[in-house]
């Protein structure tokens, strides 16, 4: 088996450098599987994000400290703000973001908390007002659950969440 990472786009620079990388784990009978590595730099270590620490980097000469970027109040909010401010127009990042509410409708400057327990996606609830749900794991296509819950919002389905957004990449010609 082997590992390789790359680097797909860049979320947002402020308050903190976060990027989004895609982990390509292949295996020695052929097959592969691509994850998403949401990723936030720091000049300094950040106690309250020792339990996602990834490691240490030189970069120009001086360490970056590398953390699980869904961890971190202070930038989880880049993804909830594109999708509010998404026009359904290309990022230029390989990023897409989309809206199918009001920009209105979509919370702002609420910030997130993550539910444990998950093993392959991992969720942020904003308040009582959102989750994000974040899958780890990358398949070429639409995902059933964007697919599903927009039609189902489409369709005024008033016993599920409303679907407020989602977000796409583009990496090598497929969506993910």
């Amino acid at each position: 088996s082997s590992v390789d990472v790359t680097p797909l786009a860049a979320l947002s620079a402020e308050p903190a450098e976060v990027e989004i990388w895609v982990a390509t784990v292949s295996y020695d009978d052929g097959t592969s599987e691509k994850y998403q590595l949401p990723l936030v730099s720091h000049p300094e270590p950040v106690d309250s994000l020792d339990h996602v620490l990834l490691g240490s980097v030189d970069v120009d000469g001086a360490p970056v400290w590398i953390y699980d970027a869904l961890h971190e109040k202070d930038v989880t909010s880049a993804w909830i703000e594109g999708i509010r401010a998404a026009t359904g127009t290309d990022t230029g990042e390989r990023l897409r973001f989309s809206r199918y509410v009001e920009p209105d409708d979509v919370p702002s400057e609420v910030t997130s908390l993550v539910l444990t327990g998950e093993q392959s996606n991992t969720s942020l609830i904003y308040g009582d007002l959102a989750i994000l749900k974040v899958f780890r794991r990358l398949q070429p296509g639409v995902n059933p659950d964007i697919e599903i819950g927009s039609a189902l919002s489409e369709h005024g389905a008033r016993h599920v969440p409303r679907l407020l957004g989602s977000v796409t990449a583009e990496r090598n010609g497929q969506t993910y």
